[in-house]
Formats: structure tokens, sequence, C-alpha cells
């Protein structure tokens, strides 16, 4: 399942909203297949299971004041799961939410062009976002 991030999506961290996005916002849930088989052929065989994980990944123009951008920071370099709320459409009441806890799986700058705009892309994974209203 994959949602559709309009120009309006806004990202927060807890309450804290992470400035700057510029585009390539993407959230997508995919199956992700275990093989508990036993290697032993006498041995009893576990089916595969399957559960979703979700990814996240968006980029932002870099800002070292940005608060939000700080908590990834800072969650990143602490190894600690952060809160992500995705409003796709925005955060106006009555408008759809997604929240959830998700791991930082990588952040990197993706492009320092010659304008000064660094831009920084970040990526998370975690159990699928829980729907809610804004």
């Amino acid at each position: 399942m994959a949602i559709k991030l309009g120009k309006n999506c806004k990202v927060s961290i807890a309450s804290t909203a992470v400035g700057h996005i510029v585009g390539n916002l993407s959230y997508e849930v995919t199956d992700t297949v275990i093989d508990t088989t036993d290697r032993d052929a006498s041995a009893r065989t576990f089916q595969q299971l399957g559960w979703p994980t979700a990814r996240l990944s968006l980029e932002a123009q870099y800002d070292i004041a940005d608060t939000g951008q700080d908590a990834l920071r800072a969650a990143m370099v602490s190894g600690a799961a952060v809160t992500v709320n995705l409003f796709p459409e925005g955060n106006t009441v009555g408008l759809p939410k997604f929240s959830g806890s998700m791991n930082i799986e990588s952040a990197s700058i993706v492009d320092a062009p010659t304008d000064g705009m660094i831009l920084t892309k970040w990526s998370f994974t975690g159990a699928p976002l829980t729907e809610s209203t804004v």
C-alpha cells in the first residue's frame, strides 16, 4: 500500500514539525516474508510468516536551526525510535493523519548545489503507521 503525498504534505516528529520539505516524499507498506523453515529435514517445518513493514523517505532543505530536523539528528545519534506523524494533505482539522513509531534507517546529503541549498534525505522503517484524522 502506498499513500499519495501531495504538495501540502506535512511531517512532524512527535509534535515538532519538520521544516523545509522540498520533495521526493514517499510512504509505502510492504509484506515482509520471514522463512522460519528448520534446516533439519527430520524436524518440524514452520510456515513462512509475513507481516507488513513501512518505509518512509523525505528530502528537506538542510536547516541547522529547524527543530524538527534537530530532533531527527538527535534520534539518529542516540539510535532512538521517533514518533512520526504524516499528514498527506496538510494538518487541517478533519484531514487524514498517519502516526507511529519508526527507526531512522539512514540520513544523507543528497545534493549540495552551487546555490548553497543543501538537500538531505531521511529514510525510516517500522510498523505501518496508524490512520486517524487531525
